[in-house]
């Protein structure tokens, strides 16, 4: 049995409209926001050998336009 978690995922999007029909997004996600450690699997098994860890805290921004 492996320990319970839990995550904090962040997301910010901000809409700026431009002429009619044109709409700008600028986007900002944040995923495990407290870069908590924690295990997928503990490496016991039939042909696992090693124990998985989680991904760790991650920064992502996009730009997209509507037309």
């Amino acid at each position: 049995k492996l320990p319970s978690f839990y995550l904090v995922n962040l997301d910010l999007e901000h809409r700026i409209p431009f002429g009619r029909s044109a709409i700008d997004t600028l986007r900002l996600d944040v995923v495990n926001v407290f870069d908590q450690s924690y295990v997928l699997n503990d490496g016991t098994g039939v042909g696992v050998g090693a124990p998985k860890f989680g991904r760790r805290r991650g920064i992502f921004s996009g730009i997209s336009w509507t037309f």
